[in-house]
């Protein structure tokens, strides 16, 4: 497949998400995959479609084989997000986060001031992201306190709607309406 049709494909299965035609999605991004298993961030999306659609067990096997020898923070923050959020495979997308913030932490070590701002500034969003995504899965996990530490620190650095909505379930999960 071109990088032109894959592009299309992708749009296409967001245009279906967004209208809510996840099996759709589905459909598109299977095809899609057959011609590019090896596409991590492919798989990623039909994991994300799956779930959408309310195919679980196929979006935590995608998910789940697209987490085993991944070594990229971003796929890896992202597939654990989707596990957490459906309640799916919580240990394994513990342990995802966690490797996601190793890496990121690794890296940010070496930056310096002459280093690429962009790629820097990209990665620092990533790490909040994954702050976030950790306070989500701890937050699923019962673990409110630890939860709340890591939501915090994404909702100070960026005040994203869906982080505040975390706040929220945190809260509200203390009795705090």
């Amino acid at each position: 497949m071109s990088e032109g049709d894959l592009a299309a494909t992708n749009l296409l299965a967001q245009l279906l998400m967004t209208d809510n035609e996840n099996a759709e999605a589905v459909k598109v991004l299977k095809l899609a995959a057959t011609k590019n298993p090896e596409d991590k961030t492919l798989m990623l999306r039909l994991g994300r479609a799956e779930m959408a659609a309310g195919q679980n067990l196929e979006g935590t096997s995608t998910l789940t084989a697209l987490l085993q020898d991944s070594t990229d923070a971003e796929i890896l923050n992202d597939a654990a997000y989707e596990l957490a959020d459906a309640n799916s495979e919580m240990d394994l997308a513990e342990k995802s986060c966690r490797k996601a913030l190793d890496i990121l932490t690794t890296e940010s070590a070496a930056w310096t001031l002459d280093g690429d701002a962009k790629t820097q500034a990209a990665k620092s969003t990533l790490l909040v992201a994954t702050w976030d995504t950790m306070g989500w899965i701890l937050f699923h996990e019962g673990n409110l306190d630890e939860a709340e530490g890591y939501v915090q620190a994404a909702w100070r650095n960026n005040s994203h709607s869906e982080v505040g909505l975390h706040l929220g379930e945190i809260e509200e999960a203390r009795g705090n309406r």
